[in-house]
């Protein structure tokens, strides 16, 4: 890649999220500069004045706003643009810092795809980012690692996953030694093994796990093919049968791979009903039990944490604020989805669990209004409808992850805080 003479400063509290970015973008020629908090920022940005910094909006030690009238008043800093991340963009924030110089509000988890259109954008550069279509979603159950592939494989969401699943064992402090591979939709390009080589690679380094800890469950004989003719794969366990592939790796507790069991066992998951603009987003997903939830947990976020539920079950909105309560949030409930969407107008969450089936007005009709407002406040399913049309179905208008009825207290925190401390 030929040199870029230009400087990009990097200010975020997660490691991961700078180091991807670090890599990424010195792969693409650019001078990278990292600080971890406001006043790291400051002091590198004063010295080594970058051409761009991208920030977190929520900073430790000195936040964003009070960083921004830092650099307003530096000599030489004011008119440096910001690409401004942030878990949640409202009006407020944005006219907050409508003053000083923001090219770009982007929300995290970030879309990669966006963030580096925005910096071409900025610099009048082309990048040769990958679109291949791709959906790629991973999750911790108990202690096996769900990696699911639908739509084809890219290699920007496939560098992207080494990131995730290095978030996942920090989070957990967990190392992974169990991996389950779902691959469904994937069709014969000229590319295919090339990718799924690359694929590999990238899971095999990022956790060390033995390949004859893997299993694969799939139902294409392109991927069968695949693994059954590389003389370093050749012995990796395929099926298209989950109950075989959760069996190989020991004994099962159907209560933990019920969610799993009914979304995949009589039909393997498929990704072709989803609307076609959600076919480029990487839908991350993953949770763990007994992970230890405090009221410190998010000590270093400048604001409240809000968060909505909704469920014309009463019984189950006590027991959803009861669990949610543990994690010091401040939680909201609903009995039906009109009074939500009345008190979104002044209030807005950060992440809402809904349920589908209501009678005044569905968990689908909240989805679409919510698809309208354009906030990307993160969704959890909480229903009982298990069947993969309804998933799909929810989804495609956003949802962001779902848990099936009756749930765990612990599995209830642990999405929720996962899809909030999400980076990637």
């Amino acid at each position: 890649m030929k040199k870029i003479e230009k400087k990009i400063l990097i200010i975020d509290q997660s490691k991961l999220l700078r180091n991807y970015l670090k890599e990424k973008l010195e792969n693409l020629g650019f001078d990278v500069i990292l600080a971890k908090d406001g006043v790291d920022g400051l002091i590198k940005m004063r010295n080594q004045t970058p051409n761009l910094i991208i920030m977190e909006f929520y900073l430790p030690r000195l936040g964003g706003v009070d960083f921004l009238k830092e650099k307003q008043e530096l000599k030489g800093t004011a008119d440096i643009p910001i690409i401004m991340l942030s878990s949640k963009i409202d009006r407020r924030s944005i006219l907050k810092t409508g003053k000083y110089k923001i090219f770009k509000f982007l929300s995290k988890p970030i879309e990669i795809d966006l963030l580096f259109q925005a910096i071409g954008n900025l610099f009048n550069i082309k990048f040769d980012i990958d679109q291949s279509p791709c959906i790629i979603d991973i999750h911790l159950n108990d202690d096996i690692l769900f990696i699911e592939v639908a739509k084809g494989l890219n290699k920007e969401k496939i560098e992207l996953m080494k990131y995730k699943i290095f978030e996942i064992e920090e989070l957990y402090d967990f190392r992974i030694q169990k991996i389950l591979m779902i691959i469904t939709d994937i069709e014969l390009r000229y590319d295919l093994y090339e990718m799924l080589s690359l694929f590999m690679e990238n899971i095999i380094n990022s956790t060390n796990a033995l390949v004859a800890s893997i299993n694969v469950l799939t139902n294409s004989d392109y991927v069968r093919n695949f693994f059954s003719k590389h003389a370093k794969y050749k012995f990796i366990k395929i099926t298209d049968d989950f109950l075989k592939a959760i069996e190989s790796f020991g004994k099962i507790d159907i209560f933990a791979y019920g969610e799993e069991i009914d979304n995949i066992q009589k039909d393997l998951i498929s990704a072709t009903k989803l609307d076609k603009e959600d076919v480029g987003l990487i839908k991350l997903k993953f949770s763990k039990e007994k992970i230890k939830i405090t009221k410190d947990s998010f000590n270093n976020i400048e604001k409240e944490i809000i968060i909505a539920v909704i469920d014309d079950d009463l019984s189950i909105l006590e027991y959803m604020e009861t669990v949610l309560s543990q994690a010091n949030w401040n939680i909201r409930v609903y009995e039906d989805g009109n009074l939500f969407i009345e008190d979104f107008k002044t209030i807005k969450p950060d992440l809402i669990f809904l349920d589908l089936l209501m009678p005044k007005m569905s968990g689908f009709e909240v989805l679409e209004y919510l698809l309208e407002d354009k906030d990307n406040i993160p969704v959890i399913i909480l229903t009982a409808l298990a069947d993969k049309n309804s998933i799909i179905k929810a989804r495609s208008y956003g949802a962001t992850s779902y848990l099936t009825k009756p749930v765990k207290p612990e599995l209830i925190i642990h999405k929720a805080e996962e899809i909030l401390k999400s980076n990637f």
